[in-house]
């Protein structure tokens, strides 16, 4: 888990709660070879806080107005693997949804403010294969809502 707070965005100063490299093996792909064996999907995710909030949270000692790092991690690997999907970004749609719908459906604490998510499908072209397809998107609360 890092923080870090990235102003090369044009979006309000957000903090940034992340978890980087979750290693996952799950039923992803189109193919027929896809959909019996799993496969190794690596997940980095930031979910963006208020900063207000988050240093809030800091000064109380409590989680209540943070995003429980724990939660989310615990959450996302047992969603991506007890499920099968065809596309990465189906898996991206699907936590965009949970996470930034006004009615947040995991117990963050704190409302996201913005997703980044970034998939990384270790081993779709071959059992070694480099490089692998990665799917990267950022999106923020506001623009989900659209």
């Amino acid at each position: 888990m890092s923080l870090l707070n990235d102003s090369t965005h044009s979006s309000p100063p957000y903090l940034w709660i992340q978890v980087k490299q979750l290693e996952l093996e799950c039923i992803i792909g189109i193919h027929e070879h896809e959909r019996h064996t799993p496969q190794k999907l690596v997940v980095d995710l930031a979910l963006a806080v208020n900063p207000t909030d988050w240093l809030k949270s800091g000064q109380q000692g409590l989680l209540n107005s943070s995003i429980n790092y724990v939660v989310v991690v615990e959450h996302v690997a047992q969603l991506i693997c007890a499920a099968q999907f065809r596309l990465l970004e189906s898996i991206f749609s699907l936590l965009a949804h949970l996470y930034l719908s006004p009615s947040c459906q995991v117990n963050t604490q704190a409302q996201p403010q913005a997703l980044r998510l970034s998939l990384h499908k270790c081993h779709a072209l071959s059992p070694t294969s480099r490089p692998s397809p990665l799917l990267s998107l950022e999106i923020s609360q506001q623009a989900w809502q659209q």
